[in-house]
């Protein structure tokens, strides 16, 4: 599910001809609409993935087919900065990660094992081990999730709400300025203010130099 509760790709893009004059946005067509916005909400999910990653942890309820999680149907972020994957279960509060070597080696009849589940990563696979005290598995996932790219209008844009969709706004009409060469004078101060406004939501004083060089890496 998109993380804006407010926002679409079509409420997007009204605010971000806004600052385009009537008799010039219309050169830039609105079937464009959907490609642009979304191109631009990746970009930014890319771009600062790492900061607002938390945003995207996703949990949700996993049933294995004998010892494996089959993780083919989830969107799981794998490049760039890294959040954890991690396990839980209501059957046991002892589900730890390790190696495929050792999960193939878990010996479930050993005391010591009674009451725990070892997991592994094994590409689109999750293997698992549990001892002989544990009866089910009953297992969540917890996972960055990569963000949902828009297909309409209508659709929620994958972003959290706030100064993330102000940049978006501004990223966005900054595209149709330049494909309809209208100078905006005043847009690379926008767009600055916007990335200080959204590494300080996320609680990060970013120095004036890190802001400028992230501006730059957005034209």
């Amino acid at each position: 599910m998109p993380l804006s509760i407010d926002w679409t790709v079509a409420k997007i893009w009204r605010n971000a001809v806004r600052g385009i004059p009537k008799d010039r946005s219309g050169e830039v067509m609105s079937f464009e609409m959907v490609e642009i916005v979304g191109l631009w909400m990746q970009r930014l999910c890319s771009d600062f993935y790492d900061l607002m990653a938390s945003s995207y942890l996703t949990e949700v309820a996993v049933t294995p087919t004998g010892n494996v999680v089959d993780l083919s149907a989830y969107r799981i972020m794998r490049t760039g900065p890294q959040i954890k994957m991690s396990m839980k279960s209501s059957s046991t509060p002892d589900v730890t990660v390790h190696t495929p070597e050792e999960v193939d080696s878990f010996n479930a009849s050993a005391p010591q094992n009674a009451t725990k589940i070892w997991w592994s990563l094994v590409g689109n696979a999750i293997n698992l081990a549990k001892g002989s005290g544990v009866a089910t598995y009953n297992l969540t996932l917890r996972y960055p999730k990569v963000p949902d790219v828009p297909s309409a209008g209508t659709s929620k844009i994958d972003l959290p709400d706030g100064p993330a969709a102000v940049l978006l706004i501004l990223l966005v009409r900054q595209e149709i300025a330049t494909r309809i060469k209208f100078e905006m004078p005043a847009m690379k101060v926008d767009i600055e203010n916007a990335v200080r406004d959204l590494y300080h939501a996320f609680g990060v004083q970013a120095q004036t130099e890190m802001i400028k060089a992230k501006v730059e890496s957005l034209k």
